[in-house]
């Protein structure tokens, strides 16, 4: 055998070998290493724009501004709209506080009402989103001094502020992404399956924490390069909290914020999927807060197409209907995008 033969067997060799480690990568992942360890881009436009021109942008397929008295009729299901809770005789269109436009929709939590006093307002995306797609969310919330009191040593619960979820599932299944004030404390934090697994990390930040062993991150973000260099929020160190330790984020009263979520669904059951989530006063830099990279998303059973669907809730579980303060919430600026979102212009 020539030594150009010698060769040429070499490097056949070698090329076979390289496919068949891509195909057993593929096969065990759903995608190569390189893809599932690489950083993902940046979702956080750099630009800013007001609510009608962020509508105007590319791949936008909702957007909700609560302009219009007429939205505020409670819906008929399975349509989007206002489901109304325990109270029915609630003003829920306030148009003297809002991030933009002529209103906002505002949810009143009176005292004695249960775990569903506000009501919620429930969103089809239209379109349904599975493996191997990815969709931004972004909306903006305000909260009254009231709302931040101890819920939990008052009524055993505390409040939740949106669930990404599919329709027909329903809000407490496998396919879920729920933002809550964790333990009433002003601390916003992720969870999914319907409590069954948590957005937390270990303490670097980026490795997967679902079931919480400790210590780990309820918040995380400060991996991120600048500006959105975000949080990093303790629930265990070196006791469980709260009160919670490290660099975290709060709610203040009476502030408007922006809450803004990129999420890539990569193949169900494998941990090729991430939740990026940026928080920050509306008109400001946001920051990230969720950084579920390598993340594992389970399907419903039986299974659906994926997510289609924002509730916007304050639903309290199994809260006790006793005399509290009566609450109130803001929300405004509802957005959803196949594209990346950008910031809301600052207030003048």
């Amino acid at each position: 055998m020539t030594g150009t033969a010698r060769v040429a067997i070499l490097a056949l060799a070698v090329l076979c070998a390289l496919l068949f480690a891509v195909a057993l990568e593929r096969a065990v992942h759903g995608q190569p290493q390189s893809h599932r360890s690489a950083k993902a881009a940046p979702p956080v436009p750099k630009t800013s724009a007001t609510f009608n021109e962020r509508c105007s942008g590319s791949g936008v397929f909702v957007c909700e501004g609560f302009e219009r008295p007429e939205e505020f009729a409670p819906a008929q299901w399975p349509n989007s709209g206002l489901y109304l809770g325990g109270c029915a005789s609630c003003n829920l269109r306030d148009t003297s506080i809002k991030a933009s436009g002529q209103s906002s929709f505002r949810m009143e939590i009176p005292g004695n009402s249960g775990e569903r006093p506000a009501g919620n307002w429930a969103q089809h995306f239209g379109r349904a989103f599975g493996p191997g797609s990815t969709f931004y969310v972004q909306y903006a919330f305000r909260a009254d001094s009231n709302w931040l009191m101890n819920w939990n040593a008052i009524v055993g619960s505390w409040p939740k502020l949106s669930i990404i979820h599919n329709w027909t599932s329903g809000t407490c299944a496998m396919e879920d992404m729920v933002v809550s004030n964790l333990r009433a404390t002003g601390v916003p934090t992720m969870y999914g399956e319907c409590g069954g697994t948590s957005f937390s990390t270990r303490l670097d930040g980026v490795t997967p924490n679902p079931k919480n062993d400790t210590p780990y991150l309820i918040q995380q973000g400060f991996t991120d390069p600048s500006p959105t260099t975000g949080y990093a929020c303790h629930n265990y160190d070196p006791k469980p909290g709260p009160p919670y330790t490290g660099d975290c984020f709060y709610f203040q009263p009476n502030t408007w914020y922006t809450l803004y979520w990129k999420v890539r669904l990569g193949n169900w059951g494998k941990p090729n999927s991430s939740v990026e989530g940026y928080i920050g006063p509306t008109g400001g830099q946001l920051k990230k807060f969720i950084n579920a990279l390598h993340w594992t998303f389970n399907s419903n059973s039986p299974p659906d197409a994926g997510f289609d669907a924002i509730t916007l809730t304050q639903f309290m579980t199994s809260a006790k209907p006793v005399p509290h303060p009566t609450a109130y919430v803001w929300y405004d600026d509802l957005i959803v995008s196949t594209e990346p979102i950008a910031q809301p212009t600052p207030t003048p």
